[in-house]
Parts: C-alpha cells; sequence; structure tokens
C-alpha cells in the first residue's frame, strides 16, 4: 500500500526549556500540512532536510508531539512515593518525611522537585523538606507532588505525656491532694514487660507505682478487677501505687488498660492509656488515676529565663564591690540561717563549678546552685521554683544555702545567674542571685555571688 510522506519545509529557530530547537512543518502525502518540532520528527527517523516515509502510527506520534514540546517517558513523572515510618507524633516534635517520584517504567528520577502540603497546618506544618512538626492533637493529610502526580498520608498528632493523680480527701497516699507531671516539669520514667508496667515520676513530688496483670495473662487493653497490693497479690492482677513514701499496707482497686502499643518484636512500649483507682486498708476515700505515655514524647524542660525579670531581688546599690570574688548574704529577720544578719565576705571564698552545678562557700556558709536536666552547662537566665537540693525536681534545678550548721528541712527559692565565663568547655567563672525560704516562712535569705575568672 502506499507510504505518506513528510516533507520538511524551512526550519526556523526557536528555544524550548532553554535548548535551541528548529521548527518545521509536515506535508503529508493527502495534502494536509501539520505543524511539528524537529526535534519530534527527529525522534522518530533522524533525518533532516529530505523526504521520510512514514508509517500511520508515526504520524499519530508526530500529531502527539505537539509542535514546539516534547514529552519524554524517562524523565517524566508517572508516579509519587511517600516513606513514612512513624506516622504519629506529639505535639512538639517533628518528623522527617521523604517522597520519591518515579517514571513509568518505576525508574526514581532523582532531580524531580517534590512539593509538600498539610491539609490541616494547625495540626501539623510541614517545610519545602518534608519536616513535619506536631502543632496540636489531630489528624491531617500530607501531601507531596511533582509535575502533576501526588501521594497523600494520613499523619496523627498526639498529645504529650500527662499523667494526674487525683486523691479523695482522707486517701492516705495522696493527702487530698491533684497533682499534674509532663515532661516539661517532671521525670517521668515508664517501662513493662509481658505482664507488668512499672511507672516512676521525680518532679516536686516523687511516685512509685506497678500494674501486675493475673498469673498466664500477658498485657492487653481490658480491665483488671479486683487487683491487690503488689507483689502479695498471688495469681491476681497486682497494684501498687505510693507517694512521698507514703504506701498502703493492705489496698484493693482496679486498673484499666484503654490502649497500649509495642514495637515490632514486642520488646519495647511505644504507648500506653491507662487508668486506676487505689483504696488503702479497706477505706473509701481513694486514689485514681489517668496514664497518657508514648515513647516518641519530646517534651523537654523548658531551660532558664532569659531576659532575666527586672523585678528580682538585688543588693542594694554599693553593697557590693565592682570587681573580684566577693559573697553578699542579707538575711530578713525570721530568717533561720542567716538569723537577719548581713553579711560581706571578700576571702576565703572556695568555689567549684563543673557542668549544671556551682558549689560556693565563704565564712561558714555553703550553698549549692544546681541547674534542670534539660541543659548541660550553667547559662545565663532565672532558674526559678526550686526546691533543696538534693531533693530537688531534676527537671527544673534545687538550691541549698546553710550557714553555722543551720540548714533548712524544706525550702524554696530560686537563682539568677547574670554573668558565666568558659573556657575550653568548662565553667570558670560566676555571677548570680538568689532568694531562699525555709518552711515556707515569709523571711527570706538573698544573696549575691561572684567567683572565678572572667
Amino acid at each position: 500500500m502506499p507510504h505518506d510522506y513528510a516533507s520538511v519545509g524551512t526550519p526556523a529557530p526557536m528555544s524550548v526549556r532553554g535548548q535551541s530547537h528548529l521548527t518545521c512543518s509536515a506535508l503529508l502525502s493527502d495534502g494536509s500540512r501539520h505543524a511539528a518540532s524537529l526535534r519530534c520528527l527527529l525522534a522518530n527517523r533522524h533525518m533532516l532536510g529530505m523526504r521520510v516515509a512514514l508509517l500511520p502510527a508515526v504520524v499519530i506520534a508526530l500529531a502527539a508531539c505537539g509542535g514546539d514540546t516534547a514529552v519524554d517517558p524517562e524523565t517524566s513523572v508517572s508516579k509519587v512515593t511517600i516513606s513514612a515510618s512513624p506516622t504519629a507524633l506529639a505535639v512538639g516534635a517533628t518528623l522527617q518525611l521523604t517522597a520519591d517520584a518515579a517514571n513509568a517504567a518505576g525508574t526514581i528520577l532523582v532531580e524531580k522537585t517534590i512539593n509538600w502540603v498539610s491539609s490541616r497546618p494547625d495540626i501539623a506544618t510541614i517545610t519545602s523538606r518534608g519536616l513535619v512538626t506536631g502543632v496540636s492533637t489531630g489528624t491531617t493529610t500530607i501531601t507531596a507532588k511533582s509535575e502533576g502526580r501526588s501521594a497523600s498520608i494520613a499523619l496523627t498528632v498526639q498529645a504529650p505525656n500527662k499523667i494526674v493523680l487525683t486523691s479523695e480527701v482522707g486517701d492516705y497516699v495522696g493527702q487530698g491532694e491533684t497533682y499534674t507531671y509532663t515532661k516539661a516539669n517532671a521525670v517521668i520514667s515508664l517501662s513493662a514487660k509481658t505482664t507488668s508496667i512499672q511507672l516512676s515520676i521525680s518532679g516536686n513530688q516523687g511516685w512509685r507505682a506497678n500494674f501486675q496483670t493475673p498469673s498466664g495473662v500477658e498485657l492487653a487493653a481490658g480491665s483488671y478487677t479486683n487487683a491487690t497490693r503488689w507483689p502479695f497479690q498471688g495469681s491476681g492482677a497486682g497494684l501498687e501505687v505510693s507517694g512521698e513514701g507514703r504506701g498502703c499496707n493492705m489496698l484493693t482497686g482496679f486498673f484499666v488498660i484503654d490502649s497500649l502499643s509495642w514495637d515490632t518484636g514486642n520488646s519495647l512500649l511505644l504507648g500506653l492509656d491507662l487508668r486506676f483507682e487505689q483504696h488503702c486498708e479497706g477505706r473509701a476515700p481513694a486514689l485514681r488515676g489517668t496514664i497518657h505515655w508514648r515513647a516518641d514524647d519530646p517534651t523537654t524542660p523548658p531551660g532558664p529565663v532569659t531576659p532575666i525579670p527586672s523585678t528580682l531581688w538585688q543588693p542594694p546599690t554599693g553593697a557590693t564591690p565592682s570587681s573580684g570574688d566577693f559573697v553578699y548574704l542579707q538575711s530578713d529577720p525570721g530568717d533561720y540561717i542567716g538569723r537577719g544578719a548581713t553579711n560581706l565576705y571578700q576571702t576565703g571564698i572556695v568555689g567549684s563549678l563543673s557542668g549544671t552545678r556551682a558549689m560556693i562557700s565563704a565564712g561558714g556558709y555553703s550553698a549549692v546552685f544546681q541547674g534542670m536536666n534539660s541543659i548541660s552547662e550553667l547559662k545565663v537566665g532565672y532558674y526559678g521554683g526550686l526546691m533543696r537540693y538534693p531533693l530537688h525536681n531534676p527537671a527544673l534545678g534545687g538550691i541549698d544555702v546553710s550557714g553555722e550548721g543551720r540548714g533548712c528541712n524544706r525550702e524554696t527559692g530560686w537563682f539568677a545567674i547574670d554573668r558565666v565565663a568558659y573556657a575550653n568547655g568548662l565553667v570558670t567563672g560566676i555571677e548570680l542571685r538568689f532568694e531562699q525560704r525555709c518552711e515556707n516562712a515569709d523571711a527570706s535569705l538573698h544573696g549575691a555571688v561572684r567567683w572565678g575568672q572572667f
């Protein structure tokens, strides 16, 4: 049968995507003329300036070329895939996502641009590089796009770890108070085996808890009733929650596991939602609690506050020297440690600075200033809400100033570092102020310290 022929007309220069091309028209045997790019013609017969025999199928391909553009199946995106593990994160946490663009043959096109979109940026945001940040609890759809192709995943943002203990009036362990702990105000440790859960909290108070399934029963979502005091529960469920050295001799209660998740090998607990109720010595007042815990919660205690609040105590103008080491103490009437006296020491000062702790002594007084566990070295700023070192809340830090054999049993206070110097990664000098109150008294001991090399 006769073939169609294409006559190439006079080429004209043009630019497509930064490359020079020649355009031409194709004259078919039926007399019709079709615009076609020279690149398109060459892709089919690699000939120029002469008549080219074309099969009907090739004519169709010419028409599909679109004149001055060409579609290359080897470099065109046919599919986008997202890699995400896990598909959940906590509020404040980050998660790096990756996506690949591939051609029809499945070859990854590494140079293709991926555009990321979150359907609910109020729940989670995502950067141009695929880094997700959890904003609030809920679910959002994350979409990756490239050259008109896309892929999507559902991403869940979970609440940060939170433990709430509620004690009724008359409950011995909780003393009728309510306590709330997160990783921002306490150190929370939780571990599990196949049949038991152990919890410890080191905050402004210290707590321990144990939850044990009945004999032969592995941990799973469900109710565990008729629990008695662990570890004396026999073959039934075991429970014990104690705090600040207070615990039950005999107890009854229950716990409910609302959700439980493990890693792929069932060796590491990843998430837990649990609630419990405990009664001491057969009495009606209860200690109740809820535990929401995730292993990937990124929350950390806040560091020292900057700028330092301007309302904090300052030594009177002229009371301290402008240079050199000193320890200045100003005690209110009624303060047990300083006995209402004011003292300035400029000699005989001994100091020790290491990491997050400063220890200073002078004139029969000794002081310890401990930073929170979220920092690796003392920094300029305000350290507030402190309790007695070393019985302090590790998430906040601690303080202890004693003198002439007198010390506090319970104390509260703060310190503020106005200046700190380092050399070779070590603290060499420090300047700070502090306030301490013994036994929740109104009278305070204030002080200012400068020591070391600056």
